[in-house]
């Protein structure tokens, strides 16, 4: 019998398993028990030619919900280790840190 999946679908497929890869701390997902469980949810969940179900779109659904969830905890981890306070910043430092330029000391 041949398994349909749709493009949405494994687009979101292929994005959740990238973000797994990318929060992996060796960037290897072979072993990871998060990628063996999506990767069974979409087989449970692949529909045949004669067959129609919503709960691949239900399926769906909550895989954009979990990529959402991954892409923005990778983004916020980048954004706090660039702008978490590191102590004292020098002028220069604060006025790069917002995008100002300061006035050049004409001595």
């Amino acid at each position: 019998i041949f398994l349909k999946i749709t493009m949405a679908g494994t687009k979101v497929l292929r994005s959740l398993l990238h973000e797994l890869r990318q929060a992996s701390p060796n960037g290897c997902i072979k072993d990871s028990l998060a990628a063996r469980y999506i990767l069974a949810q979409y087989k449970k969940f692949a529909t045949t030619e004669q067959q129609f179900c919503k709960a691949r779109n239900e399926a769906t659904f909550l895989g954009q919900t979990y990529l959402t969830y991954l892409a923005s905890q990778r983004r916020y981890l980048e954004l706090y280790k660039e702008y978490h306070g590191r102590g004292e910043r020098s002028v220069r430092d604060t006025a790069d840190l917002v995008g100002f330029k300061l006035p050049s000391d004409p001595k």
